[in-house]
């Protein structure tokens, strides 16, 4: 009877665990004055030996949401605390807004105030 108890839990949990992954999963793009348009982006801050990081440039952060276009996941920018000089017009089109089933975020850090 204790077996049976414990099993219902966990198979509940073993059929719902792949909705909730499925949900959970997004790729995030970083964006920051320090950053650097030569890293992943994929990182908030640089790493401990500055190999890798957040993106430098709008610009930037937009092709690799492009270089995204096909993918399933809900793709996020996050804009890091600053002041970001733009030499030309930053332009978003059509193209690199998001669908109906799939969604294209671009915000600031949660706390944090960016200046364009």
């Amino acid at each position: 009877m204790l077996q049976k108890f414990f099993a219902i839990p966990i198979l509940a949990m073993l059929l719902w665990a792949p909705i909730g992954l499925a949900h959970a999963r997004e790729i995030t793009f970083y964006v920051s004055p320090q950053g650097n348009d030569a890293w992943s982006g994929r990182l908030a801050e640089a790493n401990a030996d500055a190999s890798d990081g957040p993106f430098r440039s709008l610009q930037k952060a937009r092709d690799a949401v492009r270089a995204h276009k096909n993918a399933a996941e809900p793709v996020t920018v996050v804009l890091r605390a600053g002041t970001y000089s733009l030499s030309a017009t930053f332009r978003l089109g059509p193209n690199d807004s998001g669908s109906e089933t799939r969604r294209i975020t671009w915000r600031a850090a949660p706390g944090e105030t960016v200046l364009f």
